[in-house]
């Protein structure tokens, strides 16, 4: 068995605490990203389809951080140990630890719970009222194909 120096522990404490985190940060603007792609049709049609041009959707319905489903969980996994094993290798010259995977594992939920559900709610927030003014500079543009349709319609019923 190889041992290892006080200060080699110390760095590979550091590397798991940094990893816990890059990978929450990845991992939660990941599911950001797939919830908005999901439910991109709607967005689009909300932003699009209207009565009033100043009547903007709620857009942060759409907008959430749940769960993404078993692929991105299985890839999530994947990702997660082929890190975890790079920050060993870079570490401990590829030994892996059970106190560095405890420690980057609960860097990762701490981190969930402290920083980026908070700031998941945030960039949903900004996120919404972005897609609120893109909402509104659509509904614009397209008002005089929306009242064009509408004369059109109101002909053809005549």
């Amino acid at each position: 068995m190889i041992s290892f120096s006080t200060q080699e522990i110390i760095v590979s404490i550091g590397y798991a605490v940094i990893w816990g985190v890059v990978f929450c940060a990845g991992y939660s603007a990941s599911l950001l990203i797939i919830n908005i792609l999901k439910s991109l049709p709607r967005i689009i049609k909300d932003a699009i389809v209207f009565d009033r041009i100043f009547a903007i959707p709620n857009f942060e319905k759409y907008i959430t951080t749940g769960s993404a489903g078993p692929v991105n969980l299985f890839v999530s996994i994947v990702l997660y140990t082929v890190g975890f094993n790079f920050i060993s290798y870079f570490s401990l010259d590829g030994i892996i630890r059970a106190y560095m995977l405890f420690i980057s594992s609960a860097s990762f939920f701490i981190s969930k719970i402290a920083f980026f559900d908070f700031l998941s709610r945030i960039f949903g927030k900004i996120i919404s009222f972005a897609l609120g003014i893109f909402s509104v500079l659509c509904r614009v543009i397209l008002l005089p194909v929306h009242l064009i349709n509408k004369v059109l319609n109101k002909k053809t019923r005549e």
